[in-house]
């Protein structure tokens, strides 16, 4: 029975309008085709409700103060945390179009969890495949305010040993409370009590976290809650990183419209990719259209398995077709003063998940006025392969070093890692077209980086030191 009926019921009134605003905003309104004969208005706070009904006699003024409490009170329960949390989760999704950072993005959510009277702490982990363990990413909890803690809770690992609830929870798309106990943390003890709900993160491809919420009771409503900002978080964790590909995409897609075939030579190579392209395409979109059709009638772990394989391998030819149509380009620059702060700020939100899954620690050593001169899409594109194969080496976790500093007549850009170095064999052929020490890599990465560099009139060297890898980008120092 909706709220008109309920009044007209108890009080013995003919409704011909009803309307609740809160804070300005119209929550709830009901038009009867009628013509009414008495009116009232009721304010309460934030709430302010506007009531036209017809009867013979007036209410009382106990008939008007309990009116008022039933509707604000429905109003209260029934619509404006929900009118409140879509207004929530509208603006989380917004500040993902506006290019906002995924730090940005996951506080906003842990905020919204905390408010409202919903959750007393929340905290978000994401899930390394590779080490099965979940890495802490971001805390909070509330008290008069709202605390964010996210360097010390970063340090919080949870490993995924063996199948129990709450691995059930993250890979089969549950929501559900579990206690503390079976996650295998001591550290966590510190953060929450026994008793939390959890819901899982996912991307296109499965689950890639979990947020954890503890509460003083957990009623249907906080659990349906948990699982909404669980899908509002999946949803922005997968539009962010498409719109960051799409934006390079449409860079490389415009690039190739404006230079490729202004050379004959060049032109014969682009129609050739373009054909090994074209070819290619229908017949990998076919494997992996039908590879996700027979994925919802196989069960069996085994064959499931299998499947992955076969997206991996579709993924590995689209990268490779990728990478030969970059590499066959003719290289025409763009210059302009820029700021190197910007250019690896703008790779590290790419990488951004990666690195969080791995561990990896960036540190920057540089002054941020520091300006080289370049062609932002090109040294863009050379710092996120660069950046990138540093990552791939470091899979179980490490640090990433950026030196900036000028020398003679050029400005140099020093970036180290503690990935574990090259043999002295591979650096002599690294930078040759399709040699490749990775299992899936196509050979093209690194060859294109050193063409974009020495189109600058620069230099791009690679050498071991210490535990890791040591690259230097010289550019020609442009003045400024």
């Amino acid at each position: 029975m909706n709220l008109p009926r309920i009044i007209e019921n108890i009080f013995a009134v003919k409704l011909a309008y009803l309307a609740v605003d809160y804070k300005g905003s119209k929550v709830l309104e009901y038009t009867q085709d009628i013509n009414s004969n008495m009116s009232l208005d009721l304010n309460d706070r934030d709430f302010h409700c506007r009531l036209e009904f017809y009867r013979k006699e007036s209410l009382t003024d106990d008939d008007a103060a309990n009116l008022q409490g039933l509707i604000f009170g429905f109003a209260e329960d029934s619509c404006i945390s929900n009118f409140s949390e879509i207004l929530n989760c509208t603006d989380i999704l917004y500040s993902v179009l506006k290019h906002d950072s995924i730090d940005t993005v996951i506080y906003n959510m842990i905020e919204g969890l905390l408010t409202h009277d919903n959750f007393t702490k929340a905290g978000i982990f994401f899930l390394n495949e590779t080490l099965m363990k979940l890495k802490g990413v971001i805390y909070g909890h509330v008290a008069s305010e709202v605390k964010i803690d996210s360097f010390n809770f970063r340090r919080l690992s949870i490993p995924l040993e063996k199948r129990n609830h709450f691995t059930d929870i993250i890979f089969f798309d549950k929501t559900d409370t579990i206690n503390t106990d079976i996650l295998n943390s001591e550290a966590l003890s510190s953060y929450f009590n026994n008793e939390v709900a959890c819901c899982g993160i996912y991307s296109s491809k499965g689950p890639v976290g979990v947020i954890l919420a503890e509460a003083e009771n957990y009623d249907s409503y906080k659990m349906n809650h948990l699982r909404l900002y669980s899908k509002i978080c999946s949803v922005a964790l997968e539009l962010s990183k498409m719109l960051k590909r799409l934006e390079f995409a449409i860079q490389d897609i415009n690039y190739f419209r404006e230079n490729l075939y202004k050379s004959d030579n060049f032109a014969q190579i682009g129609k050739l990719a373009a054909t090994v392209a074209h070819e290619l395409k229908n017949p990998l979109v076919a494997i992996g259209g039908f590879s996700r059709r027979l994925e919802k009638f196989v069960s069996e772990p085994k064959a499931q398995n299998y499947l992955q394989i076969i997206y991996s391998e579709v993924d590995r030819l689209e990268k490779i077709v990728s990478d030969i149509l970059h590499y066959s380009r003719e290289i025409k620059l763009n210059k302009d003063f820029i700021y190197i702060h910007d250019i690896i700020f703008e790779v590290v939100q790419l990488l951004d998940s990666q690195m969080r899954l791995s561990g990896v620690e960036l540190k920057y050593y540089y002054d941020y006025s520091f300006k080289i001169h370049a062609d932002l899409k090109r040294i863009k594109q050379v710092f996120l392969n660069l950046l990138g194969n540093s990552l791939d080496a470091m899979p179980d976790g490490g640090i990433i070093e950026v030196y900036t500093y000028s020398r003679e007549k050029f400005d140099v850009i020093e970036i180290r890692d503690s990935g574990g170095g090259v043999s002295e064999e591979n650096i002599e052929k690294i930078f040759e077209p399709f040699y490749t020490t990775k299992e899936k890599g196509t050979g093209l990465g690194l060859p294109l980086c050193r063409k974009i560099v020495k189109s600058h009139g620069g230099e791009l060297t690679l050498s071991n030191s210490g535990d890791g890898v040591r690259i230097l980008l010289e550019l020609p120092n442009g003045g400024s």
